[in-house]
């Protein structure tokens, strides 16, 4: 069994994110868990993960908050690391909307840099990511910036523009790397974009800030995925923020939903592999131990 974490996007939040609109269905609460089920002849039709959301505080308007994608990444790693207290660690498949795929990428990037043994032991296990939407080369980002204004939150939001961010260019060096260099236990990444175009933000005749503004592709499918060998990228008929709100009947969720049972399906299979292999070379030393004896 797999352990699925959820990760929304600048403003977001831990449930409402992921809430159907004019609705009350939460897909990782409602859908995502049954989608995940066995294929296989033992556990066919039981749960193959369990579903975790993550929340993170990213209000953008009037925030008094200075803190940067690295902060909340930092918060993101404590929690994470809370999987590994058990010696049953449990592979980990990601997934990330907007800025929380940024948030999921830096959390890595320290993680596989780190000497450290339980932080050595959280990065193994994470084997599989889903990026929806995720501004890798940066987003349009002149409405959220506008909103942000001079406040303390400015720097984050300029971060996430598509023009000259030296944190996102930094960013994609240091995960390519991470890629390259970790191709024996490879990462399997699937990625998501938006092809409707979203209404930005805009001031009314009172003063106050609405999504009325003109409509813009915010993060073009260019953006949201990255160019390495074994990419897969999958258009989503939504708007930047309603690319991972979904109905139980919805057509895209089951779409979306099939490419992450096929996600976390292979990491799961991935890991009986390999404690199947492990048990075997256990056997192997054991019978050569008696042998030799």
């Amino acid at each position: 069994m797999a352990s699925v974490i959820l990760v929304p996007g600048l403003g977001g939040h831990a449930m409402g994110s992921f809430k159907e609109r004019k609705g009350e269905h939460v897909w990782p609460r409602d859908s995502l868990p049954t989608a995940l089920v066995g294929s296989d002849g033992q556990s066919h039709g039981s749960p193959i993960a369990r579903i975790i959301t993550y929340g993170y505080s990213s209000g953008v308007q009037g925030s008094k908050s200075a803190q940067h994608i690295g902060d909340i990444a930092k918060s993101f790693q404590s929690s994470l690391m809370e999987l590994v207290r058990g010696s049953d660690l449990r592979p980990i498949v990601l997934i990330g909307h907007s800025m929380g795929g940024l948030v999921i990428k830096e959390t890595l990037i320290s993680l596989s840099q780190s000497n450290n043994e339980r932080n050595t032991k959280l990065f193994r296990a994470i084997r599989g990511i889903a990026f929806f939407g995720v501004p890798h080369t940066g987003m349009d980002a002149e409405s959220i910036r506008a909103m942000a204004e001079d406040g303390p939150n400015r720097p984050l939001t300029d971060s996430l523009s598509s023009e000259n961010s030296y944190f996102l260019t930094q960013q994609l060096v240091a995960f390519n790397r991470l890629l390259k260099s970790n191709a024996s236990s490879r990462i399997e990444i699937i990625y998501f974009y938006e092809t409707e175009l979203s209404p930005t933000a805009k001031r009314d005749i009172n003063g106050k800030w609405a999504m009325n503004g003109p409509e813009k592709l915010l993060v073009p499918a260019a953006s949201a995925s990255l160019q390495w060998d074994g990419e897969r990228s999958n258009p989503v008929k939504r708007t930047h923020s309603e690319m991972v709100k979904f109905g139980q009947y919805d057509d895209e969720w089951q779409k979306v939903s099939a490419h992450l049972r096929d996600l976390v399906g292979q990491v799961v299979r991935h890991q009986g592999e390999e404690e199947s292999r492990r048990a075997l070379e256990t056997q192997q030393a054991a019978n050569k131990a008696i042998e030799g004896g």
